[in-house]
């Protein structure tokens, strides 16, 4: 732990240091049809127009939710009470 106070915090409260990882918006294979990813392949192999969203200049990083789990067992052992953001462009 990198901050000795938050760690006496944490001690003092009898709080377990935790990892936190906020990440990527996750895809994967039971995500629902209605969602970005899913909904623009079903359109693209139905021939549908693909949307665009904000003349299609928002960049917004993905991740495939059994990466975002390797990760999270990788590093969950070795650096408790850390925070990782993980993704593509982390």
């Amino acid at each position: 732990m990198s901050d000795p106070r938050q760690f006496n915090h944490q001690a003092s409260h009898h709080v377990p240091p935790v990892l936190v990882s906020p990440c990527s918006k996750h895809y994967g294979p039971y995500q629902f049809s209605e969602k970005l990813i899913p909904l623009t392949i079903l359109d693209g192999l139905e021939a549908k127009p693909i949307h665009l969203y904000s003349r299609g200049k928002h960049i917004r990083d993905w991740l495939f939710v059994t990466d975002h789990a390797k990760a999270l067992l990788t590093i969950n052992g070795v650096h408790r009470g850390e925070r990782f953001g993980l993704g593509a462009h982390a």
